[in-house]
């Protein structure tokens, strides 16, 4: 009642003081928060929901910008540029494909671009989704190429705004450690999609 009271305020709060019985806090909206049970907390699980949302998202993107319809059944492959992400993978292959309706053909850790396959790139992930296969010249390499430019261009002046911020005296000597760490994992993570992105431009014809 506590979480869904936000979204629905009427209803929890009748349901709540319909339950309570007189004890308790008089109103949902002056109970506390629940606080999560550290043994259900599971950081392989959602370290494998975040590789399962990266994928799917990525393919999804793609279908939108090649105009394909998600009922469309395509084939991809997943290419991990570690074993974590590998393991995950493979553990959640059924689900990616499930999500993003496309049957994953192949995954693995740094798997070349297959001829004609449209990119997705993500920290630690690329999918090579075949969109020709389901609908033709959908994989225009003009389109595809400028595509993943406007994506280098964005992912280099994330860069560039990073290399700005670290920087700055004030940022680096009076900003939290904790912000400076993140700032400057920001900027790997990005460092590492412009070097999937130039890959995947030089695997274009």
């Amino acid at each position: 009642m506590r979480l869904l009271h936000p979204f629905m305020p009427f209803v929890t709060e009748e349901i709540w003081q319909a339950l309570r019985g007189g004890a308790g806090d008089p109103t949902v909206m002056m109970a506390s928060w629940p606080v999560p049970e550290a043994d259900r907390i599971l950081p392989s699980v959602e370290a494998d929901f975040e590789v399962v949302r990266t994928a799917v998202r990525m393919v999804r993107d793609l279908r939108a910008k090649a105009n394909v319809l998600g009922k469309v059944h395509l084939s991809m492959a997943v290419s991990s540029e570690t074993s974590d992400t590998a393991s995950a993978v493979d553990r959640q292959k059924r689900t990616i494909s499930k999500l993003a309706n496309a049957e994953i053909l192949d995954a693995g850790i740094d798997l070349p671009q297959p001829p004609g396959a449209a990119v997705g790139v993500a920290e630690g992930l690329r999918v090579y989704v075949h969109l020709a296969a389901a609908v033709p010249g959908s994989a225009d390499k003009a389109r595809e190429r400028a595509r993943l430019e406007a994506q280098r261009a964005k992912v280099l002046s994330g860069i560039e705004g990073a290399d700005r911020k670290l920087a700055q005296p004030d940022f680096a000597g009076k900003a939290p450690p904790a912000v400076v760490q993140r700032e400057r994992t920001r900027r790997e993570e990005l460092a590492g999609q412009l070097k999937a992105l130039d890959e995947a431009l030089k695997g274009l014809p």
